[in-house]
């Protein structure tokens, strides 16, 4: 755990550093995506072997599957009522609205 936060609180001020050079942030934006894709993957799998929990399937699937299923509509009901709120819409590389339609246009 000593690790991780080191690496986290170095981190940060490398960061900063480098937080003006579009690259690094596409290339770390990139990495950061793949990374949890990864590790989503590892957790599936993780989970898939668990002979404990494949015995138990039976009588936690459908309500594991409920409560999935309410957590993730919970989390882009959230997201879209506070993307108003957050600008979420706009980003680092985002492309407004109007600068689409213009190039549609086109």
């Amino acid at each position: 755990m000593i690790v991780e936060m080191g690496c986290l609180i170095l981190g940060v001020p490398v960061g900063f550093l480098l937080r003006r050079k579009p690259l690094v942030i596409k290339i770390t934006d990139q990495v950061l995506t793949w990374s949890v894709r990864i590790l989503l993957l590892l957790l599936g799998l993780a989970l898939g072997a668990d002979d404990r929990l494949m015995s138990q399937m039976d009588t936690i699937g459908a309500r594991g599957i409920f409560i999935s299923l309410c957590c993730v509509a919970g989390s882009l009901i959230g997201a879209r009522l506070l993307e108003p709120i957050m600008n979420l819409h706009v980003g680092r590389y985002a492309v407004s609205r109007t600068a689409k339609d213009e190039g549609a246009a086109q």
